[in-house]
């Protein structure tokens, strides 16, 4: 039996090397701007930590407008803009109880009126009933307007807050219906949850549904976990890396187990997460 995915090493370290080019782009813009103002060195580092105290109190408080005022009218992202993160951190902060988060080490480098902060942080909150634990990093880019710091880029903490965890909450479930569908050995659930954009090592959506189905047939019985999953959202976009043991019982009866590591793809669709690559 070929195992239920075999995912490509093509994408293996797409989140380190996006944000490794986040930072030196960061750092690029910062680099090429020269330093404007009489402020010190001191004097900026001040007042940027002053901004970052002022946005963690608003947040400890429920404050959405407080908070929102950290972030530039320009503010942008890899997948909202602060006017489609505004609607959504709002109506959440007028739920309680509150998320719950806490800031850790800062990192600051600073070049005339641009900053990059680099921040730990730890946020839970509530989804649909579920308690959800982050623990990350954030790379904050800042620009000094006026007499003020204000973020223009980089707010994992804003994601978090303007709808994250709902749709990481989705890939989970998307996740969970893939494997359903293989214990069940229901091809057609299986294929539903694949695009037709569907494309890995040369396979399409067409060609997977025969590998699949010929999978399926050759089994009467699949025992299948999945464990250690990690899900890096980029919008419409997200990789799924997981590990996973396997045990099928052949027709005849013999058993065949299978694990190891597993990787995939996911694209966004008005009908839900769907798999873009990865399955075989």
């Amino acid at each position: 039996m070929n195992k239920p995915a075999g995912p490509g090493r093509g994408t293996r370290n797409v989140r380190n090397m996006r944000t490794e080019a986040f930072l030196l782009l960061a750092v690029a813009l910062i680099l090429t701007l020269p330093a404007c103002g009489q402020s010190t060195e001191r004097g900026k580092r001040k007042s940027l930590k002053a901004a970052l105290n002022q946005r963690t109190e608003a947040l400890s408080r429920g404050e959405a407008g407080a908070y929102l005022s950290f972030f530039a009218p320009d503010y942008k992202d890899q997948w909202l803009s602060l006017d489609q993160a505004r609607l959504k951190a709002d109506e959440r902060f007028q739920r309680s109880p509150l998320p719950r988060i806490k800031f850790g080490d800062r990192e600051f480098v600073i070049e005339g009126d641009r900053a990059v902060v680099k921040e730990e942080f730890a946020f839970e909150d509530s989804v649909a009933g579920r308690t959800v634990r982050k623990q990350e990093v954030q790379h904050l880019i800042m620009e000094r307007r006026g007499d003020r710091w204000v973020c223009i880029s980089g707010s994992e903490v804003l994601k978090l807050l303007s709808g994250r965890l709902e749709e990481e909450r989705a890939i989970e479930q998307a996740m969970l219906q893939r494997e359903n569908a293989l214990v069940r050995r229901d091809l057609s659930a299986y294929m539903n949850l694949v695009s037709p954009r569907y494309l890995h090592k040369g396979v399409n959506r067409e060609e997977l549904r025969k590998i699949v189905l010929k999978n399926l047939q050759a089994y009467s019985n699949i025992e299948f976990k999945s464990f250690d999953r990690k899900i890096h959202f980029y919008g419409q976009f997200a990789t799924v890396e997981q590990r996973f043991n396997l045990q099928a019982e052949k027709i005849g009866g013999t058993i065949e187990t299978f694990s190891g590591p597993e990787r995939f793809e996911l694209e966004k669709t008005p009908e839900g997460w769907k798999f873009i690559r990865g399955l075989n």
